[in-house]
């Protein structure tokens, strides 16, 4: 789950977290904002550029990544999904 996302990055909400400098590959599927609309998926490779760790009783660990862009396609729904 992500928690910000922008076109040079995001923050991703997850128990376990990859070592800063990892480059990863990115998939992020934002859900349509309104009606029938397909839903936007965002693609690209990313580097983790920080990690914060939550406390036991605070909310979920994640960490940033920075890109140099993603590409944005829309996914289509199957005429069963309508």
């Amino acid at each position: 789950m992500s928690r910000d996302v922008s076109v040079a990055g995001a923050f991703i909400l997850t128990p376990t977290c990859p070592p800063v400098g990892t480059t990863l590959k990115l998939e992020i599927s934002l859900p349509p904002l309104y009606g029938p609309t397909p839903t936007v998926q965002l693609k690209g490779k990313a580097r983790v550029l920080r990690i914060e760790r939550a406390a036991e009783s605070a909310a979920q660990s994640g960490f940033a990544v920075v890109s140099q862009g993603f590409t944005m396609e829309e996914l289509r729904r199957n005429k069963g999904d309508q």
